[in-house]
């Protein structure tokens, strides 16, 4: 199976990355809130794709998923999911890390 690559109108390659933001919030009545920051977010960001989930089990433990081009030689957040992070802390404890696509081996698409 061959990886899926996604070409810029600058004629520069990207691959996806993702991104997740895990939260626990504080007080879990606050849940609308990240629903609400959540929306705004994902509404200004146009090549991205944010996915929220929350845990079966903790109602304050939240996660938010953003799928989005990166290029092979960026290898940072996105200004966006910084952004979102930031706003979170006020209202929980935030862990905010990017994934890359691995390369090589006989086991990775």
């Amino acid at each position: 199976m061959k990886k899926k690559q996604i070409h810029k109108n600058d004629g520069g390659l990207t691959e996806r990355c993702l991104e997740i933001i895990n939260i626990r919030l504080y007080d879990a009545a606050d849940r609308r809130k990240i629903a609400d920051l959540f929306e705004r977010t994902a509404q200004g960001a146009a090549d991205a794709r944010f996915i929220l989930f929350r845990n079966a089990e903790m109602e304050g433990d939240w996660s938010i998923h953003i799928w989005r081009p990166f290029f092979s030689h960026e290898e940072t957040k996105s200004p966006e999911a910084l952004c979102l992070s930031e706003l979170l802390r006020e209202i929980g404890l935030v862990h905010h890390v990017i994934w890359l696509p691995a390369s090589g081996g006989p086991n990775i698409a």
